[in-house]
């Protein structure tokens, strides 16, 4: 968004890997055949209009791997009062942990254009409810009494679960083996007015004597599932853990493209794992945009909204749309200012989408759609992608696997502030002068040669030198060469030499952590504490960018208010409004929730911070709570 004036943050990228067949069927490479339309940007707009009407005609969604979640044809069970069918089978007793919320968000289905994937994004949340056990009348009697459905980050987009769902119901309840170890399969309705429904699922196996509860928190979550069925769709759509399983790696890919005067390097973040068959899981967290002509500015996007991904089998014929107007740094300080009449810059990236990447063969390209914010005009550019037709994965966990020169290799991330060349240098271990050997070079980053992009160098191209007295290397990208030396403290010198020798670029940098740099976190601060007996509050920001001096930009992440015996949280983008001012130092908020308006203030009063709480009602304007100071944590 703005010029990032440390590069010492994290940028993590997940190329594309194997899962176990190499070979690209012919019927799956560089072609849509037997995919719908996944053309039409008014079928994409439409999909993406945000509210959270899950209405709509069937479009053939497939739910891989779910077969157990088809065609909705159920009824109701017969239960009984508790837990009482469960006396003498190894469930007797085993209770159901319900201690922590749940975040729920879809995840990718295999073949589902990206149309689809745009349509039944949803993000749900589910507060602890009680479960008394696993009995079929306990199961029976569940509901959902607290939580929220989200189809977007607006209040407009966004429903309370309590107040929507009409009825709940036991759809089926299987017990197997009840005289030896048992197995239950069970499934809970809760049908919404708009005539969606949520599905609370139950997949448990105990041996005798294993007591182990139930537990909807732990890492492995597999016993209790939630799956969503938007109105008007025969599929459920399978939850999973916002972010994605915490067994999964943090990655990083990269690709370079150009429309013929200037070029682009796209670099992500996601997590995933290795999958020896099938197709991998992607969990994409954030993506960052440069620009050859504007390298001093990054473009980031951050989060489950901004980032909608689409594959066929494998994670084949890739289709990812990156919007740029659902990320919140943005959408605080661009877009929503521009909706409102207000220019504080004079363009920005809406959306990105990359298509037809992981094909083998394919025409791989970037569509970037432009918006000129004073005559609100738009305009798409086509780029190619010239990195080859594949992700290049660049973090330093995987590059530190492809040398087997040391027992430790150590990876070395160098670059300018504007990102315009960066490199991964894998190392070993030695007692030199630079206190390692270079063994490979891999650019993640490389304006003048973006082909080049995630490209492995080494043998012959890496060269020890001294430079201006200095131990360092010279490496040979392409057609330049990059000079790296080692100052007497943490900084390295880099210098960017043409193929005639001469200097484009000369600086000083220090390491970067590629991972901080993207995390879609970075930047947040916290503010808590209480106002006597009776007053407590939170308030997450995030950093969105440099004001003026030693000013920054906040954008407001979420905001609780606890007094009266009541806890108001606020947490829709459009619903909180954050007034930055010059230090700092008079920085307002305010949180609507409907009927009440939560008003934060931290001044300075020539010594610490002060910061106070007060609400009124909307639309009267009579105070419920008077001006408070609150104490921090």
């Amino acid at each position: 968004m703005r010029c990032l004036a440390l590069l010492a943050l994290s940028l993590i990228s997940l190329g594309s890997a194997a899962c176990g067949d190499d070979s690209v069927p012919a019927s799956d490479a560089g072609t849509d055949a037997g995919r719908p339309d996944v053309n039409s940007d008014a079928a994409l707009a439409d999909a993406d209009a945000g509210t959270h009407d899950a209405g709509g005609s069937d479009t053939g969604a497939v739910d891989a791997g779910r077969a157990d979640l088809g065609a909705r044809d159920v009824g109701t069970v017969d239960a009984g009062p508790g837990g009482e069918n469960l006396i003498g089978t190894s469930l007797e007793g085993i209770t159901v942990s319900w201690s922590e919320t749940a975040e729920l968000c879809t995840r990718w289905h295999e073949n589902a254009p990206l149309v689809d994937e745009l349509e039944r994004k949803v993000h749900i949340t589910l507060p602890p409810h009680s479960r008394p056990s696993l009995g079929d009348g306990h199961l029976a009697q569940a509901q959902i009494t607290s939580g929220r459905s989200r189809r977007g980050p607006l209040s407009t987009d966004q429903i309370e679960l309590a107040d929507h769902i009409t009825s709940t119901r036991l759809t089926n309840y299987e017990l197997r083996n009840p005289t030896g170890d048992t197995s239950l399969y069970a499934s809970i309705d809760h049908t919404l007015d708009d005539g969606s429904v949520l599905i609370e699922e139950y997949s448990v196996y105990r041996q005798r004597g294993d007591d182990r509860p139930v537990d909807l928190g732990g890492d492995d979550n597999s016993e209790i599932r939630f799956a969503y069925v938007p109105f008007g769709r025969p599929d459920a759509i399978s939850l999973e853990r916002c972010g994605g399983d915490p067994g999964l790696s943090p990655a990083i890919e990269v690709v370079a493209a150009t429309n013929g005067q200037r070029t682009a390097t796209i670099i992500r973040q996601l997590n995933t794992q290795p999958a020896p068959a099938g197709s991998f899981p992607v969990q994409l967290h954030s993506t960052i945009f440069v620009f050859s002509d504007r390298p001093w500015e990054t473009f980031k996007a951050s989060g489950f909204w901004a980032h909608t991904y689409s594959a066929l089998h494998h994670n084949w014929v890739e289709d990812t749309l990156v919007d740029f107007t659902r990320d919140l740094r943005w959408y605080k300080t661009v877009y929503e200012p521009y909706l409102n009449g207000q220019v504080t810059t004079s363009q920005m990236i809406t959306r990105a989408r990359l298509r037809e990447l992981n094909t083998g063969n394919g025409a791989p390209h970037v569509e970037i759609e432009w918006l000129e914010l004073l005559g609100s005009q738009s305009q798409t550019e086509t780029w190619t992608v010239v990195s080859g037709d594949f992700w290049h994965r660049v973090e330093s966990a995987t590059l530190g696997r492809t040398i087997s020169a040391c027992a430790s290799p150590t990876v070395l991330s160098l670059g300018d502030y504007e990102f315009a060349h960066g490199l991964q240098l894998i190392t070993c271990p030695s007692s030199s002068a630079l206190g390692f050997e270079l063994h490979r070079a891999v650019p993640f980053s490389f304006m003048e040669e973006p082909e080049l992009v995630g490209t492995a160098i080494e043998g012959a191209a890496i060269e020890a030198a001294t430079l201006s007295g200095r131990p360092g290397y010279r490496i040979q990208v392409g057609s330049h060469r990059v000079e790296i030396s080692k100052s007497q403290t943490e900084y390295y010198f880099m210098t960017i030499r043409d193929s005639s020798g001469s200097e484009l670029q000369s600086f000083l940098t220090a390491p970067i952590d590629l991972h901080g740099l993207f995390d879609p976190n970075a930047g947040d601060e916290l503010f808590s504490g209480l106002g006597g007996t009776d007053v407590s509050m939170r308030l997450v920001r995030r950093r969105a960018g440099q004001g003026v001096g030693e000013s920054s930009i906040f954008a407001p992440v979420r905001f609780e208010l606890s007094f009266g015996g009541a806890t108001h949280v606020v947490d829709t983008w459009d619903q909180l409004a954050y007034t930055n001012t010059h230090h700092n130092w008079d920085d307002r908020l305010e949180a609507r929730t409907g009927e009440l308006t939560l008003l934060w203030h931290i001044r300075y009063e020539n010594g610490p911070l002060v910061q106070t709480v007060r609400a009124v009602e909307t639309l009267s304007g009579r105070e419920v709570l008077a001006e408070t100071v609150i104490t921090p944590d």
